[in-house]
């Protein structure tokens, strides 16, 4: 299958190298090439791929593009669609402002293209170990804890550009909650710092997320035993441990198989679902 990457960022470092992977023609464009020369876990992938000058000449040729870009200039790129592709990868959110969110998934829906966004939790170990302790644990809640960095410095750090604990972050771990069947209630939020969800279904089983601003807390998952707590996972991320220059993403497996699954299986109405679900959360955040 021939697979076009847009986006210099996560497109390079996590689906070139995802796609590569599974043995897949990747094309990007002609300007990414240095960048990619000068990654050293990277430029080993360089013969490997066909470059293009142009972002028309990619969307020509492939039968599958994967955006990699911040949410104005997907949301723009979703608005110029005049062409259906056997599957569109995107990114989260889908949209900077939940206007525009509501309006690109009119048009993917009003095309009906095949897509997925990388909500990547669900691909994890650690989410199927924390549903099973979920419906075998007598324990009082299972409990989230994500602490992003203080500080950073792109469009990821400002909510008015889709970015912030609330719209970026935190909408990773709707999709877990929606896979649960749970409703989910926002129980506070302060500002860009922190966060707190509790999610629950008809027979009382509780999940509690947390998702904050700091730069030392690991990512944890537990079981809260009252006056213990038994860990289910915990690491420097979600995706493990950060590498180290010049090491391989982390999340390249777990995109893997998040690619895999989307390719393999028909998704579009679960999609659409979920993606109302992550609407529903961005409303309750603007109240």
């Amino acid at each position: 299958m021939k697979v076009g990457i847009l986006g210099s960022g996560f497109g390079l470092y996590g689906y070139l190298p995802a796609f590569l992977g599974l043995g897949m023609d990747v094309s990007t464009l002609q300007r990414y090439k240095q960048k990619i020369d000068g990654r050293s876990e990277l430029s080993g992938l360089l013969g490997k791929v066909k470059f293009f000058s142009t972002e028309e000449e990619i969307l020509s040729s492939c039968e599958i593009i994967a955006i990699a870009r911040n949410p104005s200039s997907q949301t723009t790129f979703i608005e110029g669609l005049d062409s259906t592709f056997t599957h569109l990868f995107l990114e989260k959110p889908l949209a900077s402002s939940v206007k525009e969110q509501e309006k690109c998934l009119e048009r993917l829906i009003s095309l009906k293209q095949n897509f997925s966004i990388a909500y990547l939790f669900k691909y994890c170990q650690w989410w199927q170990k924390t549903k099973d302790s979920l419906n075998s644990s007598k324990a009082s809640s299972i409990v989230i804890l994500w602490a992003v960095p203080k500080s950073v410095d792109n469009w990821k750090s400002l909510e008015s550009e889709g970015g912030g604990i609330g719209s970026y972050y935190a909408v990773h771990l709707i999709p877990l909650i929606h896979d649960l069947g749970f409703d989910f209630e926002i129980q506070d939020f302060s500002g860009d710092s922190d966060l707190s969800i509790v999610a629950k279904n008809l027979v009382g089983l509780t999940l509690k997320i947390r998702v904050f601003r700091d730069d030392n807390q690991k990512f944890m998952i537990y079981e809260d035993l009252g006056f213990s707590k038994n860990i289910i996972y915990e690491a420097q991320t979600p995706f493990g441990e950060v590498g180290r220059k010049g090491i391989a993403d982390s999340r390249v497996p777990v995109l893997m198989n998040y690619i895999l699954d989307k390719l393999e299986n028909s998704y579009f109405l679960a999609e659409c679902s979920v993606e109302t679900e992550i609407l529903r959360f961005r409303r309750q955040l603007l109240i």
